[in-house]
């Protein structure tokens, strides 16, 4: 499900053109080889290149990745800002022994490789495709294969939850969470929810009595 794009044959067969009575001609012959290697090496290996590690977000590497945050706008290397807790220290000016306070910094993260194609083709699936409840969970079903199961819930209010069943990575929720990169339909608010969190039931997996599990409501 990555972006399509058209198949070409970036390969240039310049010895093909040498016709059958040139055989002989080893000059020749050693002067188009030579073209031939400058041809594979400066074109069809450049844009095979271009075409696997740029255009294709699911294998793009750094480079790629970085010009694909540029055209989508999403930031590869993101501020978590501090605690709003309460800093711990001595006095008025809550001081510590080098006259600072116990508050926590910003925290500059920058996403794994992983999570940099992930993130980037959420965000090219929000703006390119239908945003119905079944096209959403079948991108979701594609892109979180390897994670989790993850999938959206329309609330009928305007509102939509998306369903973790495993505990994301903090600075890759804390993306979803602070940029428009999840796939919805425009106006409407996305809610997140951890199946993990207050989960109760009987086992390991949590059952009820009828072999459910006493998930709490979505919000």
């Amino acid at each position: 499900m990555s972006a399509s794009q058209q198949e070409f044959d970036y390969l240039t067969g310049l010895m093909g053109g040498v016709l059958w009575r040139y055989d002989s001609a080893q000059k020749l012959i050693a002067l188009m080889q030579a073209k031939q290697a400058w041809y594979l090496r400066n074109c069809s290996d450049f844009w095979n290149y271009v075409a696997t590690s740029i255009f294709d977000l699911s294998q793009a590497d750094e480079f790629g990745l970085q010009v694909w945050a540029r055209i989508l706008q999403v930031p590869l290397q993101v501020v978590v800002p501090p605690s709003t807790a309460v800093p711990f220290g001595f006095g008025t000016h809550n001081e510590n022994y080098e006259h600072g306070d116990f508050s926590s910094q910003s925290n500059i993260t920058r996403l794994t490789i992983y999570q940099q194609r992930l993130v980037l083709q959420l965000r090219y699936f929000r703006l390119t495709t239908r945003p119905s409840i079944p096209e959403i969970n079948r991108i979701l079903a594609y892109l979180f294969k390897d994670l989790g199961s993850v999938y959206a819930i329309d609330n009928y209010n305007m509102q939509m939850t998306y369903v973790f069943t495993f505990t994301p990575d903090p600075q890759l929720l804390y993306v979803m969470q602070n940029f428009d990169v999840l796939p919805r339909p425009s106006g409407v608010q996305i809610n997140f929810y951890n199946s993990l969190r207050d989960v109760f039931g009987f086992g390991t997996d949590n059952k009820n009595f009828t072999h459910g599990d006493f998930l709490p409501e979505a919000g």
